[in-house]
């Protein structure tokens, strides 16, 4: 059989193309849990690890955003640990490296010089 003859083309069964889509859903699970792990890293390293500017100066810079931004980084962080502790694994993320508070009445947020502690 020659093979610059076109080769009937095999269809595949139910239990491949079942088969093909777990893995290929599996694969986007572990990727979205990879994308969702950098995304959170790259958001402390933002403010927390910058070279030349305070975490407070960027704090600053974020103005009225900055607690719904801190927020939502939160639930982020909070995401992930919930994912990792369904799967038994320590979860891949960052947290800041000072403690800060919000003013509730104003929303200002301040940069303490002390550790930050995870509750």
């Amino acid at each position: 059989m020659s093979i610059l003859i076109n080769q009937p083309r095999l269809e595949p069964t139910k239990d491949m193309l079942l088969a093909q889509l777990a893995n290929r859903i599996k694969t986007n699970v572990s990727s979205i849990y990879q994308t969702l792990t950098n995304l959170q890293k790259q958001g402390i390293d933002s403010v927390w690890s910058h070279d030349s500017l305070t975490p407070q100066e960027i704090v600053d810079a974020l103005g009225a955003d900055a607690v719904k931004i801190f927020q939502y980084h939160g639930k982020l962080t909070s995401l992930i640990e919930e994912i990792a502790s369904a799967e038994n694994i320590e979860p891949d993320v960052k947290y800041p490296k000072n403690a800060f508070t919000v003013d509730s009445t104003t929303g200002k947020i301040t940069v303490s010089g002390q550790p930050y502690q995870k509750l």
